[in-house]
């Protein structure tokens, strides 16, 4: 007997779940030079940037929080997506409507073929609102623990580590203008954030598995009031230094993987119930639920 199964990663953002009953579009396959990635247009998401099988980020996107850090579910529109001779173009609309908010951004993400990307966020508030982040997020995966990095900090400075082994329960870096990260032998990736002051949480303390860095320091007092009229841009920039030719072939992130049971009764063993449970008493623990954890 045989399972087809497709891999793609459950989105939680924030403290609630993203989900809709529309079908899911496909996302698009882009080619930068060595680099491959998808765009997932649902919810405006650059993702899985890799040369061959290394990964460079598990993500970009650029999330609107409200006052609650809700994130308010983007709505895109005007999508159109350019490709050739290993680079691209895709430009878009997002809008992001939610009771009081209401927070409207143009998209653009160019990709060369020297290896080059550039994510632009350009947005105005239509409304007045609270709010505690607008702007980009960028997700370095689980592959980056231990990877040695370099950062440029805004202030001018330029500080040498690594991303934790271990959970870090404080934020590994702060003020980072450019963060560099050690991919493969002599290849480097490096991610410049502009617009906004940006720092890094290990996101491995809510079971995530990756390294954020976000725009808007927690250190800052929020929720900060957004008056209608205000525009915010951010940019951000990843390249690639080094060798690149050394380094494997594509592998599609998101292709599927045949599972196959072991032949014979005495091998077969029954699966375990897999899923995800919202408990309509979660504001309410009792006793005996306390205990269990």
């Amino acid at each position: 007997m045989k399972y087809r199964v497709a891999l793609f990663p459950l989105l939680l953002i924030g403290t609630g779940l993203l989900s809709t009953t529309a079908p899911a579009a496909e996302p698009r396959e882009l080619r930068a030079g060595p680099l491959s990635m998808l765009f997932d247009s649902d919810n405006a998401f650059l993702r899985f940037v890799r040369i061959g099988k290394h990964e460079i980020l598990r993500g970009i996107n650029a999330p609107v929080r409200n006052r609650f850090w809700g994130t308010v579910q983007p709505k895109v529109t005007n999508l159109e997506v350019t490709s050739h001779d290993n680079k691209f173009t895709v430009t878009f609309d997002a809008s992001c409507r939610e009771r009081e908010v209401d927070f409207f951004w143009k998209g653009r993400i160019d990709g060369n073929a020297k290896g080059e990307v550039v994510f632009t966020f350009d947005g105005e508030a239509r409304s007045t609102f609270l709010r505690n982040r607008i702007g980009f997020c960028i997700l370095h995966g689980p592959s980056a623990a231990g990877k040695q990095w370099k950062i440029k900090h805004a202030s001018g400075k330029q500080s040498d580590g690594q991303f934790p082994d271990f959970i870090s329960p404080h934020q590994p870096a702060k003020d980072i203008r450019m963060i560099s990260h050690h991919i493969a032998e002599d290849v480097w990736a490096h991610v410049r954030c502009e617009g906004d002051i940006f720092e890094m949480e290990d996101q491995r303390n809510w079971t995530d598995a990756s390294f954020k860095t976000y725009c808007t320091p927690l250190d800052l007092p929020r929720p900060v009031r957004i008056a209608k009229g205000t525009k915010i841009s951010h940019r951000v920039q990843i390249s690639v230094t080094g060798d690149v030719s050394s380094l494997s072939p594509d592998s599609k992130p998101g292709a599927e993987i045949t599972l196959a049971l072991a032949q014979g009764q005495e091998n077969t063993r029954p699966l375990s119930r897999i899923g995800l449970r919202w408990s309509p008493r979660a504001d309410v623990l009792g006793d005996d639920a306390i205990g269990r954890l």
